[in-house]
């Protein structure tokens, strides 16, 4: 290398010339390796015009052929051009220069990998990129190796850049229990045992998972291949799916797995939630409010049936105690824990994955009005990711998941009403008297007549097409339908006896009607509702400068829970009250955390002492 009049650091800069060597000598094998299946494919003997290779072809190979001599131009500049080369070293040396650089790297990395995902999803280029594969992965992966490169040679420029962009919540919100009472933590130790002794007795009334209503299609998709196409694209989200393939399928294992998760996800969140609160006596009455709710058949009975409601739960409250262990301290690791469980949470069910959209926007929200939540933007990031992926498989199989719920919207909502049903036929949907014919019955009414009936082909075409975008419009047509229908079944969403409802035989309660009924009231549920409504307006209004960062994932997960309840309930027409369960356990655990934290403000400002 030639290395004279370059004043700075020689031996950095003297390996940083070989590191660009070697990339780019690298590059070039990469080319010549594509050249030579270029050559190696002859085309075919209509389309040949030279040397039996079409003219496109030969295009190809002298772009192909152009790009490996503009790289070997490079390498000659490197070894020859000095000037050249003190330009490069200085080009690096300036931080926002090479910043730039390496932004300007990272945009046509993801702009290469998307084209590389997305074309072939046209038909209309699919042709041309059949013929322009190899040259496309060239392009994909040398951009990635450069990315990869600048990555590594401004690792420190990028992780500072990384901190002043994403800076952190320093001030720790955590109140040991240790440290305030060692007998309210061997209290809560006591409290703890009871509790597991009561799951485990659960357990031993049922002993195996419970098959109903739906539960044979979980256990079907669990049993194709994982390298079936219909496995992660099924009726069923992949993520269950593939617990329960892990699982063998077995109830018994089911079961133990989903209590076992339950137990530890509830006493993991009992114990984050006692250390936000200040007051000794508040610490024992949160804990014990949690693990009450968390018994209750509510939450109970699904640990025992064969059906992702259980896994849904347990996953939603382990998301709730790490954001209550990051609003605490911060800690790297319990980002990581996040992210992972809302892929996870978001892969289980079909209405998680759009909750965790709105999720997505608060915190894009948060993260402009405050700079220490910009450190959230990176769950954002992969909840999109999460979302294509889970409603690209969920479009993938023969039938569409949303099929099946939205024609029973249609046929229970839409078919009775005249001026609904005019709207959609003015939109496009085929309306016949063999469809009016299926007015107030259920999807699998004459054998899924309303998609296996030859004479509703048309209405099968637009069901899988264009209605999901039609009622999207409907509901932004019709704004008092939208927001004042769901109001009605507001006892079935948010009050519904799932202990009546849904038979677990052997099934008792773990705690008395009464008690039950304190965390999760029933026969009280309207004169309970105006109260927790009433309460949560007074305690939003009095704590609107509070500086707790609990405070405000409390007051978040409970509005999620009340736009949840709108998403089920127009996303289907039959078993909403099973469909709701997720949300009805988030609406109380949300309003019996928001008056403990307020009551907890208000017992530390008048008896600091405890």
């Amino acid at each position: 290398m030639q290395l004279s009049g370059i004043s700075s650091n020689p031996v950095r800069w003297r390996r940083l010339l070989w590191a660009v060597s070697l990339l780019d000598i690298l590059i070039v094998l990469e080319g010549i390796g594509i050249l030579a299946w270029f050559l190696s494919h002859p085309s075919e003997p209509g389309s040949r015009v030279f040397l039996a290779y079409s003219l496109e072809r030969w295009i190809l190979i002298l772009a192909t052929v152009g790009i490996i001599f503009s790289f070997l131009f490079f390498l000659w500049a490197i070894k020859f051009r000095t000037g050249r080369v003190e330009s490069l070293i200085k080009f690096f040396d300036q931080p926002k220069q090479a910043g730039r650089l390496l932004f300007f790297a990272t945009f046509i990395f993801v702009l290469t990998a998307g084209l590389m995902l997305w074309l072939p999803r046209y038909e209309a280029v699919q042709l041309y990129y059949a013929r322009l594969l190899p040259l496309l992965l060239w392009g994909t992966v040398t951009v990635a190796q450069v990315w990869i490169f600048l990555t590594v040679l401004m690792r420190q420029t990028v992780v500072q850049t990384f901190k002043d962009f994403f800076p952190v919540e320093g001030e720790m919100q955590i109140y040991p229990i240790r440290t305030i009472s060692k007998y309210l933590f061997l209290v809560l130790i006591g409290i703890s045992f009871v509790y597991l002794v009561l799951q485990i007795k659960s357990y031993l009334d049922i002993r195996e998972a419970v098959l109903i209503g739906d539960s044979w299609s979980y256990l079907y998709g669990a049993g194709l291949d994982l390298n079936d196409p219909a496995f992660f694209s099924e009726r069923r989200p992949w993520a269950i799916l593939l617990v329960y393939k892990i699982l063998g399928n077995s109830q018994t294992a089911i079961e133990i797995f989903q209590l076992s998760l339950s137990t530890l996800a509830w006493l993991w969140l009992s114990w984050t939630f006692a250390r936000s609160l200040k007051n000794q006596w508040i610490k024992l009455t949160g804990f014990v409010v949690t693990l009450g709710l968390s018994l209750s058949p509510t939450v109970q009975l699904w640990n025992h049936t064969v059906l992702s409601e259980s896994l849904s739960i347990s996953l939603l409250v382990l998301i709730l105690a790490v954001f209550v262990q990051l609003s605490q301290q911060w800690k790297w690791r319990y980002l990581f824990w996040l992210i992972l469980f809302f892929v996870l949470w978001m892969s289980f069910r079909e209405a998680n994955a759009y909750i965790a959209l709105f999720v997505a926007l608060a915190l894009l929200i948060m993260g402009f009005a405050r700079r220490t939540f910009r450190v959230y933007w990176l769950l954002p990031f992969f909840i999109g990711v999460a979302f294509l992926l889970n409603y690209q498989l969920s479009l993938a199989y023969g039938l569409p998941r949303c099929a099946l719920p939205l024609s029973e919207v249609i046929t229970h909502r839409i078919l009775p009403d005249q001026e609904y049903l005019e709207y959609f036929s003015d939109n496009g949907m085929p309306v016949t008297p063999e469809l009016m014919a299926l007015s107030g019955k259920n999807a699998n009414s004459d054998n899924y007549a309303i998609i296996n009936d030859i004479k509703l082909k048309r209405f099968s075409r637009w069901l899988f097409n264009d209605a999901r975008n039609v009622y999207v419009k409907f509901l932004l047509t019709y704004p008092g339908y939208t927001i004042t229908s769901p109001l009605a079944d507001v006892k079935a969403l948010l009050g519904y006896d799932y202990l009546e409802g849904f038979y677990i035989p052997d099934y008792t309660a773990a705690l008395p009607t009464q008690v039950n009924n304190l965390f999760y009231p029933v026969g009280w549920f309207w004169s309970y509702l105006w109260v927790s409504l009433l309460a949560a307006g007074f305690i939003l209004v009095a704590n609107l400068r509070t500086k707790k960062r609990v405070y405000w994932i409390i007051v978040v997960f409970l509005l999620l829970s009340l736009l949840q309840l709108y998403l089920i309930w127009h996303g289907d027409a039959l078993d909403v009250e099973r469909h709701a369960v997720v949300m009805n356990i988030q609406f109380h655990l949300g309003i019996l955390w928001l008056v403990i934290f307020h009551i907890d403000t208000i017992c530390t400002n008048m008896f600091p002492r405890h």
